[in-house]
């Protein structure tokens, strides 16, 4: 969940590609990006809302942290949150993009 979501702030379209990035970091580091080590779902919320996004160590992908980081942050103006936005990203430039 976005912190929009789990703070019961107003949110839209973009929530979807925080779940899409919360998916692509856990596929790519086999673990959630907050909250992988709690059980109670308040603890993984709180974390969501104050946990910073870290990685493991066998990430060694600078594209990809930044990628993770620019469309995993809190605060929603500066987050890429649009699909121009992730698009443009270097990390996704030889993602097909046509379906």
């Amino acid at each position: 969940m976005a912190p929009e979501v789990v703070l019961g702030e107003g949110y839209g379209f973009s929530i979807d590609f925080w779940s899409v990035s919360v998916c692509i970091y856990e596929f790519m580091c086999c673990k959630v990006p907050f909250g992988d080590a709690h059980e109670d779902p308040m603890d993984v919320y709180s974390a969501i809302i104050n946990d910073e996004i870290t990685f493991p160590a066998f990430i060694k992908d600078s594209g990809f942290k930044h990628a993770m980081k620019s469309m995993l942050k809190k605060n929603l103006v500066s987050r890429l949150c649009t699909l121009d936005q992730i698009k443009a990203h270097p990390w996704f430039q030889d993602f097909n993009w046509v379906f």
